[in-house]
């Protein structure tokens, strides 16, 4: 389920340029968060340029629509997500 999700939270330990998956530029890596900007997940193309996303996973704040962020290529559901700096059991998603 990735509703109410608050990605800022699972992502917080994520080190950087960890892989993951957009379908808007593909392979993306993880760059940082920025907590105090609108899109405050950061993360590198393969070509160099960053892209960055809401704390839902969106790209755009004006017109939200589906999370454009993932996992992986073939995970598209946040809470099957598993890393090593992740404890689901500290953060629940549905909160």
């Amino acid at each position: 389920m990735n509703e109410n999700i608050d990605l800022t939270k699972i992502l917080k330990d994520c080190p950087k340029g960890w892989k993951f998956w957009s379908p808007l530029f593909g392979e993306v890596k993880f760059d940082r968060i920025d907590t105090y900007l609108k899109h405050p997940i950061r993360t590198i193309r393969t070509d160099g340029n960053s892209s960055s996303y809401t704390k839902e996973g969106w790209c755009s704040i004006d017109f939200p629509a589906n999370c454009l962020l993932w996992p992986s290529k073939d995970c598209r559901d946040w809470s099957k997500f598993t890393a090593p700096w992740y404890k689901k059991d500290k953060f629940d998603p549905n909160t």
